[in-house]
């Protein structure tokens, strides 16, 4: 199980890394007004870029849904075969948990921001 979570916290930086890029992107994004149309060549830019960061995010939402897609068999099972207990738990299994609901979250908002960079 060591080797997993070596594996797992690294894919982890990276993807946290990713997503911390594409929010600044996204809130740099949010800041821009939409041109007019007689704007012709700023509204054909603000398309472009609006584009690109609907595919980043897209792009974004896939890595994250395989990596939780990956881990949803195994945290099914910790989750059966478990008890609840707040003294004497398993670690272990209680971060493996906590990772693959961190990155649900995660897929959630990644969803919320796609939403609202496709109805801008």
């Amino acid at each position: 199980m060591e080797s997993i979570f070596s594996a797992i916290s690294i894919l982890l930086v990276f993807a946290s890394v990713i997503l911390d890029l594409l929010v600044k992107d996204i809130s740099n994004f949010k800041k821009i007004n939409k041109p007019n149309c007689d704007q012709k060549e700023h509204l054909k830019k603000y398309i472009k870029q609006k584009n690109k960061l609907i595919f980043k995010i897209i792009g974004c939402l896939v890595f994250y849904l395989v990596f939780f897609y990956l881990l949803l068999p195994q945290s099914v099972n910790i989750i059966k075969t478990s008890a609840f207990r707040l003294w004497n738990f398993n670690v272990t299994n209680a971060l493996y948990i906590l990772i693959n609901f961190t990155i649900f979250i995660f897929i959630i908002q990644l969803f919320i921001y796609l939403i609202q960079i496709i109805k801008k």
